[in-house]
């Protein structure tokens, strides 16, 4: 009875995964989003929710939500997904850094849907297990790091983003184009928190890097002039904001005596 019950078990679970594969297969992820809906049912009631391939078929449909832009569909199953994890996965490097890969999915889930709070406290937890496992300076701490800087930087934490950006430029084994971008929204957060001596330090050395990159009159170059007028004149240097104002109008020539 046992044998039997066994076979008939184990023939459940291959049709079970054959519907997903096979629909994986044929049809876009969006598509699928009814038929996946029912297998996570079947496999809820079969196997159980706390099942592992129940939990693996939960992902996939928290995906093909993520691929429709239905943010408060794949939220909560996203969710699931997560708990599952933090209660049965073990607890070595790599089944931390996976169960951390969810919550990253999660984080940015919540960002699309603007539960930017919950976003920032996922992104959190994000960051202390990478910096825990993986060191503060491997490319996916920086760039989790980077992330909730922005997000610190966008909720008017200006403390907190500078604190971030700041230890992701004292290690410049990055790409530069990494490095300017942090040095670019550094620089912001300094002119937001009226730190303007290292605002414009750090603007001068944007714009240096521009004009010998892509040229004195690049639009780029030209944006990052701009802003350096506008912080000479916030901290009360004015000769200093009129002289690049005029270069600015006259092209390159001016910042060469004649």
């Amino acid at each position: 009875m046992f044998e039997r019950m066994n076979r008939l078990w184990a023939a459940r679970r291959r049709r079970l995964q054959n519907i997903s594969s096979e629909a994986a297969t044929t049809r876009p992820e969006t598509d699928l989003i009814p038929q996946v809906e029912e297998t996570l049912a079947v496999q809820e009631r079969v196997l159980g929710h706390d099942h592992h391939d129940t939990n693996e078929t939960r992902r996939r449909l928290a995906d093909a939500y993520c691929s429709a832009h239905r943010w408060d569909a794949a939220i909560p199953v996203l969710e699931q997904v997560l708990a599952y994890r933090e209660r049965f996965s073990g607890h070595d490097d790599l089944d931390e850094l996976e169960t951390n890969g969810v919550r990253n999915r999660l984080a940015g889930v919540y960002r699309s849907a603007g539960r930017l709070d919950a976003a920032r406290s996922m992104l959190e937890r994000v960051l202390e297990c990478r910096e825990r496992i993986l060191g503060p300076n491997l490319r996916p701490t920086v760039g989790t790091r980077r992330e909730l800087a922005e997000m610190y930087l966008s909720a008017g934490r200006f403390g907190e983003a500078i604190a971030l950006f700041e230890q992701n430029l004292a290690h410049d084994d990055q790409p530069y184009e990494e490095i300017h971008h942090d040095r670019c929204c550094l620089a912001a957060a300094y002119e937001a928190a009226g730190r303007w001596e290292e605002a414009i330090a750090l603007f001068e050395e944007i714009l240096s890097y521009r004009e010998q990159l892509v040229g004195h009159d690049n639009p780029f170059a030209r944006a990052a002039r701009d802003d350096l007028a506008r912080v000479y004149r916030s901290a009360g240097r004015f000769d200093e904001a009129v002289t690049l104002s005029d270069q600015q109008r006259r092209g390159p020539s001016s910042s060469t005596p004649q």
